[in-house]
């Protein structure tokens, strides 16, 4: 095998199969998704984005008369453009309208991506809970989750303590410099509610 089929094979795998894998990568990353584990859907996948990407690529290099020469750049640029764009795009309410409305399910497939995204605009986003083996109950405002996609932890700011019979038992809701770590999987009988 000599350089030019070596340089022929490598140009075909980002072809055909790298900007597939560029595409999800970047779509996970920007949809905060786990990555995939089942390789052999992965592949599957990787392949039919990067056709996708190919096709939507070769279109616009003839319409515009582009140069082929920057082909292969344009593969990889546009495999990640096009990811991050669409990962973004599940988390924009218009978007998980139109979702909804069109197929009758919603892209929210995780509770704390999407409480997450709540929260980030700066909204208020609170939660009531208990803790098992323990009869005090706990509330607070939500400042950020870790771990989403294995087991969630919960920072909480602005939060206070009580008793089953509802008396306070540590207030630290006026405390800018207070937090509490809970993981998701100790909390009991949550609710969260946010401000529209």
């Amino acid at each position: 095998m000599d350089i030019l089929e070596i340089i022929t094979h490598i140009t075909e795998f980002i072809q055909y199969f790298a900007t597939g894998l560029l595409f999800f990568g970047a779509y996970s990353f920007a949809a905060c998704l786990p990555r995939e584990e089942q390789s052999e859907y992965f592949v599957v996948k990787g392949i039919t984005a990067s056709f996708v990407i190919n096709v939507i690529d070769c279109w616009v290099f003839d319409v515009f008369k582009i140069n082929s020469q920057y082909f292969q750049v344009t593969l990889v640029i546009s495999a990640i453009i096009f990811g991050l764009f669409f990962g973004r795009a599940r988390q924009f309410k218009w978007f998980r309208a139109v979702i909804e409305k069109t197929f009758g399910r919603t892209v929210d497939d995780n509770l704390f991506v999407l409480i997450r995204n709540l929260a980030n605009p700066g909204k208020c986003v609170s939660i009531r809970f208990t803790i098992k083996d323990d009869d005090k109950s706990y509330e607070g405002q939500i400042d950020k989750i870790a771990a989403i996609h294995k087991e969630p932890v919960i920072f909480l700011k602005y939060y206070m303590i009580q008793d089953q019979a509802g008396n306070e038992k540590m207030d630290f809701s006026e405390c800018d410099c207070a937090y509490m770590i809970v993981k998701w999987s100790q909390m009991e009988n949550v609710q969260i509610a946010y401000e529209e």
